[in-house]
C-alpha cells in the first residue's frame, strides 16, 4: 500500500511494483499452472498459453509506463486508457482499477459515472490532474 500511494503521489515517477524476487516466481507458477492444470498433455498449448500470459504483463507495464509520462497518446484508445487510469489517480483509487483493459472494469463494477464517487483524500492531493498538466485542480477534480 505505502508504494501505491508513493505511486499516487509522484505521477511521472514509474517504478514496476514487481520485482525480480516476485516476477519470476509468478512466471515459473504461471508455467506449473499452464502445463500441470491447464493443458498437461499438451506442450505446445501450455507454451503458447505462458507466452500470453507473459505478454499481457509486459503490456500492462509498457501501458502502465506510457501512462505516467508526459506523453500524450495519438490515438484515441490509447487516450480513453490515459484518461480511464487517471480517473483513478484524480478521483477515487478504489475505482478504475483495470486501465489496461477499462471494460474490465464495467465488468465488475469498478467504473461508475466519476460524479457519483466522493474524490478521495488521495486523488485531492494527487499533483497530477488531466494527461500531461500538473495542476492543483482541474476537469477531474469536480
Amino acid at each position: 500500500k505505502d508504494i501505491h500511494v508513493g505511486h499516487h503521489n509522484n505521477p511521472y515517477y514509474h517504478v514496476s511494483i514487481d520485482g525480480p524476487g516476485l516476477i519470476v516466481p509468478a512466471m515459473l507458477t504461471s508455467f506449473v499452472v499452464f502445463r500441470l492444470i491447464l493443458f498437461p498433455n499438451n506442450w505446445s498449448l501450455a507454451l503458447t498459453g505462458c507466452s500470453v500470459y507473459y505478454v499481457m504483463g509486459l503490456l500492462y507495464e509498457w501501458t502502465h509506463y506510457l501512462v505516467h509520462t508526459k506523453y500524450v497518446p495519438k490515438s484515441s484508445f490509447a487516450r480513453a486508457i490515459r484518461r480511464h487510469h487517471m480517473l483513478h489517480h484524480c478521483r477515487n483509487e478504489n475505482y478504475y482499477l483495470g486501465f489496461t483493459l477499462p471494460a474490465v472494469d464495467s465488468l465488475f463494477g469498478t467504473a461508475p459515472n466519476p460524479r457519483s464517487i466522493p474524490m478521495t483524500d488521495l486523488a485531492r492531493s494527487a499533483p497530477i490532474r488531466s494527461a500531461g498538466t500538473t495542476t492543483s485542480r482541474g476537469p477531474l477534480s469536480r
